[in-house]
């Protein structure tokens, strides 16, 4: 969905309570002790300091409202991180808590975390974090009925090329076909399925209310049969795990275990 038109407010309101803060403080400062002393050569710019240090601490205040607004956003999304319990619980989710519920956990594991704030799904980038000076856009899926398949990764790695980003996630309440795990590997972009995103929930939530699931065997990508989680003992990867078909020898079905 493409984005409308948004004010200045608008985009403060996505980051951090601090960083508007922060503003609100630099603003006011500038106005009291740097405008006041400030005089400009020319007869016709020669009031704009003093009317700048006149407007500055209004402009403050309204920064500390978008501050405080930000604060209120944030207790909510912890709040509602707290109280999930397990898949059933994100499953109960609309899709726009599901993306708060994303967001409050990657911005409790120490990344700088900017939403999509509009009134609808956006089919591009719903989450961007930043941290240790790297970008990585993240794309959320909240489907209970069926896989994310390849085509959803295919579209946020476009995004990420278009915007020279290196690294993507893809997370979903449920599960990724073969083809989709195969294609994020390839193309730095990571998968966290119903599983992985309750065990991500579940370290960073301090009520302890998480019941984390264990990662489970997929469908063979070739006769459908269970696959069974299993250590290469030898060639180039050995030491590492996989999928692998339980109707091996008759199947030889594989699936990267990484991703």
């Amino acid at each position: 969905m493409a984005r409308k038109n948004r004010s200045i407010l608008n985009e403060l309101v996505m980051f951090p309570w601090w960083v508007c803060a922060g503003l609100a403080g630099l603003v006011y400062g500038v106005s009291v002790f740097v405008l006041p002393e400030l005089t400009l050569a020319s007869p016709v710019l020669k009031n704009l300091p003093s009317g700048l240090a006149r407007v500055g601490p209004f402009v403050s205040l309204l920064l500390l409202g978008v501050a405080a607004v930000s604060a209120f956003f944030q207790f909510r999304k912890g709040k509602l991180l707290e109280r999930q319990t397990g898949l059933d619980s994100v499953g109960e989710l609309s899709w726009r808590q599901f993306e708060s519920l994303v967001s409050e956990a990657f911005r409790r594991k120490g990344f700088l975390v900017l939403d999509n704030i509009d009134d609808g799904p956006d089919g591009g980038v719903d989450l961007r974090l930043r941290k240790n000076g790297q970008v990585v856009f993240v794309q959320c899926k909240h489907w209970k009925a069926r896989s994310v398949g390849v085509k959803v990764v295919r579209e946020l790695y476009g995004v990420m090329a278009a915007k020279n980003v290196k690294h993507g996630i893809v997370v979903t309440y449920g599960e990724f076909t073969p083809e989709a795990r195969e294609f994020g590997k390839a193309n730095a972009v990571a998968l966290i399925d119903g599983p992985k995103l309750t065990q991500m929930i579940a370290s960073v939530q301090q009520s302890g209310n998480m019941q984390a699931q264990p990662e489970v065997a997929r469908a063979c990508p070739k006769c459908g049969s269970e696959m069974r989680l299993r250590v290469a003992k030898k060639g180039p990867h050995s030491g590492k795990e996989f999928w692998g078909c339980s109707k091996f020898p008759d199947c030889r079905g594989v699936v990267s275990a990484e991703g």
